[in-house]
């Protein structure tokens, strides 16, 4: 109906950004355009303390499903040092633990592969939780050359193995879906 409307007017997908919540705004990033969500982001980061917003995303995050997590990241990462002490709450979390590494790292604008903060280093078992996220958003139809490339990608050569048998162990939420795809 939007798509049909939008020659005559502009039918808003989301309630104003003052009364929008973070789960309102992640479930947007998980369908919206990289330009959408840049502008919707920017408009609701500008209702709230960069610490509250990221404290409400990341509870999001923490609930949700892959979308959810990589959405609300999006989102928080854009808040930058203001969501700092937030971000380090969640570094016991062995779902959001390897999110809160890489932007603990890039506040501080440490390249977590080659230059992390100390302590903040990307372990496998973090690379096994944002692979299986990355994988778990995937479309069922995505071919298997794709899925490859993306695996290349992300995983460093040579670790694929103890990387999937990481993801395998881990009881990550997305690692059954993850390894099911790959799997295919």
């Amino acid at each position: 109906m939007r798509q049909d409307l939008a020659g005559v007017t502009e039918v808003p997908l989301l309630p104003d950004p003052a009364d929008m919540t973070a789960a309102d705004l992640v479930g947007f990033a998980t369908e919206a355009s990289v330009s959408e969500l840049d502008r919707e982001s920017r408009l609701w980061l500008a209702t709230r303390p960069g610490e509250d917003a990221a404290r409400e995303l990341l509870t999001v995050a923490a609930a949700g499903g892959s979308a959810e997590r990589m959405g609300a990241f999006d989102v928080a990462s854009r808040i930058g040092a203001d969501a700092e002490m937030v971000w380090r709450e969640y570094l016991d979390d062995p779902v959001l633990r390897a999110y809160a590494k890489l932007a603990l790292n890039n506040i501080a604008q440490r390249d977590p592969a080659a230059d992390p903060l100390p302590g903040l280093a990307m372990e496998p078992e973090d690379a096994a939780c944002l692979l299986g996220d990355m994988v778990a958003i995937m479309p069922e139809e995505t071919d298997g050359d794709e899925l490859a490339a993306m695996l290349n990608q992300a995983v460093p050569a040579g670790q694929e193995a103890e990387i999937i048998e990481l993801m395998a162990v881990s009881g990550h939420p997305a690692a059954e879906p993850a390894l099911t795809a790959l799997g295919r």
